[in-house]
């Protein structure tokens, strides 16, 4: 773009000298080449203001498996035409499309180009549809002008959820309502004895066997009960998990990574589907909870995408179509010192918060998990289980679970893909945590204490 301009206006200096000092032809000569840049400028450069882009998606949630419609609609709304406009709506390499996003043709004043097409939806995640990327110039190829034009949208699509056999709360106590030591709520449904009549007592309290046995007054008396539920903090640092090829501008060198990967036999397996294995995990334990109307919430070291992706350019005027898509392309996650935290729940507005966060999370660069557990488990409510989800057992995280068991928590730890965990797994049984391991989907559906 610098040498066409250079060209240009050496082109322009050597006619303007010839006019001076020669005249007749070469006046002519000038004259028609100025002309011709007019025209081209006029043609070219007021573009981005004629073009309106409107964007219609059928859908802006979906689940695994599903199909998302798109529509692009491009209007010239100037009085003069595009002479050509090659258009492409921009979409993140993850998804997988079906029909066309992008044509070349010339726009009328008040003509339109439909780009129509399919979106599947393979994998969970956040993704951008858009924006729209043009290209436009003159009748002559002398100017060219690129420019990216919103809307955009926003796809969220849903981690998978399998069932769960049985419970996974770590807890000696049977699930549901328990017995605790301090008063909370009393449950009409758990008798524990009677006492005599105080002043106050509703009538529905008194117990009239005993009343009738004694000559006195008696009122029942029950327990007070809770329910158990669990936070499911889920690891998803950047260093826990070797990147995929997808990942390349955010990727460390290969001898940079964990050796605990090379000792657990993690690093030869899909990486990709391993994480979001995790992700199914902590989605259907949740699912699993809300089911039995226990308390759950999420913890996680991982970044929220959606802090990252609207925060892209959306509207661009560059030199070039590689500029662009340098631009648009994945940034550097910034490193983030603040956990993501759904706060504890039993309803479906809890579930649907952690299923929405989950299908956004990516890979975090601040805290470490055994940092999270340590700087944030003060704040953690001790009548709710810990559920670590993790991909390997490694020093630091074996100190972060005492660190929980010395806090009394209740503490259970799910390793994903991991392999032979030795020694790390049988301290943790002897302490009082239970480990369990998940290698595929199945061994979600028998997680099981």
């Amino acid at each position: 773009m610098r040498l066409r301009r250079w060209l240009i206006g050496s082109s322009l200096v050597v006619l303007l000298a010839a006019v001076l000092w020669l005249g007749g032809y070469w006046a002519f000569v000038f004259y028609a080449a100025a002309a011709s840049l007019a025209v081209a400028w006029v043609m070219t450069y007021p573009a981005p203001a004629r073009l309106v882009v409107e964007r219609n998606c059928d859908r802006r949630e979906a689940q695994i498996g599903e199909q998302v419609q798109v529509r692009v609609r491009l209007r010239n709304a100037g009085l003069l035409p595009l002479a050509w406009v090659l258009a492409e709506d921009l979409i993140v390499p993850e998804l997988s499309v079906s029909g066309a996003r992008g044509a070349l043709t010339w726009l009328p004043p008040g003509g339109e180009l439909v780009l129509d097409y399919r979106v599947a939806c393979r994998r969970r995640g956040y993704f951008r549809l858009g924006p729209v990327l043009a290209e436009t110039g003159d009748y002559f190829g002398l100017l060219r002008r690129f420019m990216a034009r919103p809307p955009v949208a926003y796809l969220t699509v849903y981690p998978r959820l399998v069932p769960v056999g049985r419970t996974l709360v770590p807890t000696s106590r049977p699930l549901g309502e328990v017995r605790v030591a301090r008063a909370v709520v009393e449950d009409p449904g758990r008798p524990a004895g009677v006492r005599e009549y105080l002043r106050g007592d509703p009538l529905r309290r008194i117990h009239w066997k005993a009343t009738a046995h004694t000559g006195r007054l008696h009122s029942r008396i029950y327990e007070f009960t809770r329910l158990q539920g669990a936070n499911l903090i889920l690891d998803f640092h950047r260093d826990a998990w070797p990147l995929d090829d997808g990942e390349k501008d955010m990727q460390e060198p290969e001898q940079s990574r964990p050796a605990q990967y090379d000792a657990q036999g993690s690093s030869g397996a899909d990486v990709t589907a391993l994480r979001e294995l995790a992700v199914t995990t902590a989605a259907s334990l949740a699912a699993h909870l809300r089911e039995r109307h226990q308390l759950f919430g999420l913890i996680s070291n991982g970044i929220d995408q959606a802090r990252l992706i609207e925060a892209w350019p959306t509207e661009l005027d560059v030199p070039s179509r590689q500029r662009a898509a340098e631009i648009l392309s994945l940034r550097q996650p910034p490193e983030r010192f603040e956990p993501v935290v759904v706060p504890p729940g039993k309803g479906q507005e809890t579930l649907d918060l952690v299923l929405g966060v989950l299908a956004r999370l990516g890979p975090g660069t601040g805290l470490s998990l055994a940092e999270l557990i340590r700087r944030e488990h003060p704040k953690w409510s001790r009548e709710l289980a810990a559920v670590l989800i993790v991909p390997a057992l490694d020093d630091e995280i074996l100190r972060a679970i005492g660190t929980l068991r010395t806090a009394r928590f209740c503490t259970s730890v799910i390793v994903v893909g991991g392999g032979e965990l030795g020694g790390a797994a049988a301290r943790l049984w002897s302490a009082g945590t239970r480990v369990h391991v998940v290698r595929d989907l199945e061994g979600v559906m028998q997680l099981a204490l």
